[in-house]
């Protein structure tokens, strides 16, 4: 028997859509984790779900036989994660103000990412292993946050029929808005490398039904947004499809197709126009936005980050309350600059760091920074921060570039 004949046997006859029956179940493990993940109440079906994963990929004969070639090409992230591991560790032995929380921390929520990781390189292999997988697989997680996005969406329409209204910053599916907007950056992302790519290589247009179905998606994601009112979200989605539509446009220009890149500046001017107009009609909070977050560095603030409450804001010149979302975020975010500076290797690991440092110097509970960055900076320092990012180019890259063979 031929060795190509060996790895077919392995791999799996094609089943459905030119995968095998494993590459499906792995598409539909992948896309019942991503869709439950951020659902509130499902940590036990997280775990099993990822059991499950792990299980059918280390009972592959074909990912066995690619785990060397894969390894090889991940060693630049996999040699930073290992680096930023071991700091880590050593961080909380040696620096971290709170050993006995960062301990905990380590255990509880670096070592269930780092298995993570570990199944992400056995499905890089299993894509290895079957050609279509990797394309099926960024599609599955797409529409599994399509998925997710429109039953946020339902949801709402539900509540305003119903008259039920709910918490300012609460989804029901997810608990809170942040999982939905990371969704909604999730989607986009996919579909700008798709868009990018294609502009790269000066593919032929997309068929009128592929670009309707972008059209709608986008729609969709923006909507949700507009809807469960994150500002956060909006001004990063809208921001990510500015720089995509830049980016493609200037393509068109080097390439003589003038018109081309009009209509697509065009397009994303009225897109971005008709969102934060529907974002300033459904949320007020929009409006004095830039002036409570300018407060901010006026004179006689600088101690506001720790001592707001609703029932005694700081006031503008004219007597009125500032708009405590935009106002304590750009508050906390400077404060937290702040503690960075005055210890740069980090005050200890774990999730909130701020909530810890302003514990433990001020005896104030509940500050948070409202950053994932300064949090991170804050828990691991400087360098943990460096390594963090070197790890995450250098997946960008190799994810890219793995893209572009498989799609070629």
């Amino acid at each position: 028997m031929s060795d190509a004949t060996r790895q077919g046997m392995h791999v799996g006859r094609p089943a459905f859509g030119g995968l095998s029956v494993r590459g499906i179940v792995c598409c539909v493990l992948v896309a019942a984790v991503t869709f439950v993940w951020p659902v509130v109440g499902t940590i036990a079906l997280r775990n099993v779900l990822l059991a499950a994963l792990l299980l059918l990929l280390l009972t592959d004969r074909a990912v066995h036989g690619r785990m060397s070639a894969v390894l090889r090409d991940l060693g630049v992230p996999v040699v930073l994660l290992l680096t930023l591991t071991a700091w880590i560790a050593i961080h909380n032995q040696m620096l971290s103000q709170y050993p006995s929380h960062s301990h905990d921390e380590f255990r509880g929520q670096w070592l269930k990412p780092l298995l993570i990781f570990c199944i992400g390189i056995l499905l890089a292999a299993r894509c290895r292993a079957e050609p279509g997988l990797l394309t099926a697989l960024l599609k599955t997680i797409k529409w599994t946050l399509v998925a997710q996005v429109t039953v946020v969406i339902g949801d709402l329409f539900y509540l305003w029929v119903r008259d039920i209204h709910l918490p300012q910053s609460t989804v029901r599916l997810t608990g809170t808005r942040t999982s939905i907007s990371y969704s909604v950056l999730l989607i986009l992302s996919i579909m700008s490398t798709e868009w990018m790519r294609a502009a790269a290589r000066r593919t032929r247009a997309a068929s009128r039904n592929r670009r309707l179905q972008d059209i709608a998606v986008v729609a969709i994601s923006l909507s949700c947004l507009v809807l469960i009112g994150s500002r956060y979200g909006i001004v990063l989605s809208l921001g990510l499809l500015a720089l995509v539509a830049a980016s493609i446009a200037w393509r068109h220009l080097r390439s003589g197709s003038t018109k081309h890149a009009i209509l697509l500046l065009a397009l994303t001017a009225v897109t971005t126009a008709v969102v934060l107009y529907g974002a300033v009609h459904f949320d007020p909070r929009w409006i004095p936005m830039v002036k409570s977050a300018r407060l901010v560095f006026a004179p006689g603030h600088e101690h506001d980050w720790r001592l707001f409450s609703d029932a005694n804001p700081p006031l503008f010149d004219n007597g009125r309350p500032v708009e405590a979302s935009a106002f304590l975020r750009v508050a906390r975010f400077r404060a937290g600059v702040d503690l960075i500076v005055e210890r740069p290797l980090g005050w200890g690991f774990g999730r909130a760091a701020m909530e810890q440092v302003v514990m433990l110097r001020y005896h104030t509970a509940q500050i948070a920074s409202d950053s994932g960055l300064v949090d991170w900076t804050l828990a691991v320092g400087i360098p943990g921060t460096l390594l963090w990012l070197g790890f995450g180019a250098a997946l960008l890259r190799i994810g890219w570039r793995t893209r572009d063979d498989a799609t070629s």
